[in-house]
């Protein structure tokens, strides 16, 4: 049986090929400049509600239908509520989610978050 950290090192290779390809899928699309417009809103709202002072917003992008969202937490007990709230609270309004944690700079954490437009999933592959 794998220990806690084969199975924490496995797990973030994992989540950083998802983000990779996610990442890429939504670099090729164009911009829905209406809906892009009104979900980096929710979402610019919505996490800086859940930050507060223990993180910050590093990154939010919305395409044609798939947005990005990127934070860093100061601690593992307000990036565990920002990754279990965040979806609650923006899933009305969006389809799929797929939420990563890493290691950020300077002993921070990060969170990599990819929302998915109604009618449309978050593009994840397969990892073997």
């Amino acid at each position: 049986m794998p220990s806690y950290e084969q199975m924490f090192a496995e797990d973030q290779r994992v989540n950083a090929i998802r983000v990779s390809a996610v990442s890429e899928a939504l670099a090729a699309q164009g911009r829905d400049p209406d809906w892009a417009r009104e979900m980096e809103l929710l979402l610019e709202r919505t996490s800086s509600e859940l930050l507060t002072d223990n993180g910050r917003l590093i990154r939010l992008e919305c395409r044609s239908t798939l947005c990005a969202v990127r934070a860093q937490h100061q601690d593992e007990e307000s990036q565990a509520q920002f990754i279990s709230t965040l979806p609650m609270r923006v899933l009305r309004d969006l389809d799929g989610a797929f939420l990563a944690r890493f290691a950020g700079e300077g002993g921070s954490l990060e969170t990599h978050g990819f929302f998915a437009r109604r009618g449309h999933a978050v593009p994840l592959p397969e990892v073997q």
